[in-house]
């Protein structure tokens, strides 16, 4: 096993961090755009999307059309990867 190089973990991530909040305090769900954003990590619950438009494993795989929120198990939220390279710095990544 060894650390995967700038280039590797951009090939592997899905989606882009650009806020640094997590979780909306008087909602207490994770922020859009934020470090837990449910289009990049997948979802809070099991088969439920963001907005709730859609719930229950009869939608897997299916990416809300409101929210962007894929239909699938919470558990893919611990094997995503996101980036967080400012703009400028995402081409020249192996500059790392």
């Amino acid at each position: 096993m060894r650390l995967a190089s700038p280039e590797r973990m951009l090939d592997w991530s899905h989606g882009e961090i650009t806020k640094p909040e997590t979780i909306n305090y008087r909602t207490q769900r994770p922020e859009k755009n934020g470090l837990f954003d449910e289009r990049v990590f997948g979802p809070e619950k099991d088969y439920e999307c963001y907005c709730g438009k859609y719930r229950g494993i009869r939608f897997r795989g299916i990416i809300c059309e409101k929210c962007g929120v894929e239909i699938t198990r919470a558990i893919v939220l611990s094997t995503s990867l996101a980036t967080s390279l400012p703009r400028s710095r995402r081409k020249n990544a192996s500059a790392f």
